[in-house]
Order: C-alpha cells, then sequence, then structure tokens
C-alpha cells in the first residue's frame, strides 16, 4: 500500500475490470485508441496535447503521465505542455465564470418567499416518506389543566 491517494501499481486492477465486465472494458480500450491513432486530421502531436488539456482539466494523474509522455514521443515541447496546462486552467476557470453567471441568473429570477416555498414543497414528499408513522397515534392527554391556559 502506498502513502499516497493516486499509486500506479493501482493499474494493476485494470485486468480485473477487463474481467468482470469485458465488454465495457474492450469498449473502453477501443474508444482510448483514438488519441494516439495515426492518420486523422488532426496530427498525433496535437491529439496528445487535447488528452494532456483533458486530463489537467479531469485531473487524471495517470493520464496526465501517459499523455505528456505520449506528447514528448509525438514531439511536442515542453512549452507546448505548458501551454496545454493553462490553456485547461483557462477553460476550467471559464466554467467556473459562467456558471457564476448562470447563478446571478437564479438569483435574479428567484425571490426569497418564491425560494421557501418551493423548498418547502420540494422537501414535504421525503419528510413525510421518511418520517417514522408510531403504530398507535399518541392520545391527547385531556382536559389540560387550568394552570395551562393561566397568566402569570
Amino acid at each position: 500500500m502506498s502513502d499516497h491517494y493516486h499509486d500506479v501499481g493501482d493499474l494493476r486492477f485494470l485486468k480485473d475490470m477487463g474481467k468482470l465486465a469485458p465488454t465495457e472494458f474492450n469498449a473502453w480500450l477501443n474508444l482510448d485508441k483514438i488519441v494516439g491513432r495515426d492518420g486523422g486530421a488532426i496530427p498525433r502531436k496535437y491529439r496528445e496535447l487535447i488528452a494532456l488539456g483533458v486530463a489537467f482539466t479531469t485531473q487524471c494523474p495517470y493520464c496526465i503521465e501517459v499523455h505528456t509522455k505520449a506528447a514528448k514521443a509525438a514531439g511536442a515541447s515542453r512549452e507546448e505542455v505548458t501551454e496545454s496546462s493553462l490553456i485547461a486552467a483557462a477553460l476550467r476557470a471559464g466554467g467556473a465564470a459562467t456558471h457564476g453567471a448562470m447563478a446571478l441568473k437564479f438569483y435574479a429570477t428567484t425571490t426569497p418567499d418564491a425560494f421557501l416555498f418551493a423548498s418547502l414543497a420540494n422537501a414535504r414528499p421525503a419528510f413525510i416518506q421518511f418520517s417514522p408513522t408510531p403504530a398507535q397515534p399518541p392520545r391527547p392527554q385531556l382536559p389540560l389543566p387550568s394552570t395551562a391556559w393561566s397568566k402569570s
């Protein structure tokens, strides 16, 4: 067992995955082959740089290692690898900014009362579904003592 979360030794479990779900695993292997293929409209070096940018965005350390090495083998420079990471960072930041714009749209179209009532309406079915129902409803204790209504 390693002392960190991502361990290249974990890749040995891919063999198990292939045995446990062979159809899906083989489909994934075939899909993965499109990245490194030659002869497409996008040259191999750029295919690897694109894959590397996606790997930065998905934060897959194994993918980063594989596609960095493949990009270098395909002729990518250190500068191109660096730019790939910064382009990915810009796109990731762009996603946060555009989601911020979406949040402002929701903010502008929602009143506090409308949100409260919508939230309560959405919560009610779950509350009813998961609330314990006693076998016998509690019986009220009547009559109430007269002291319950008196003012001190």
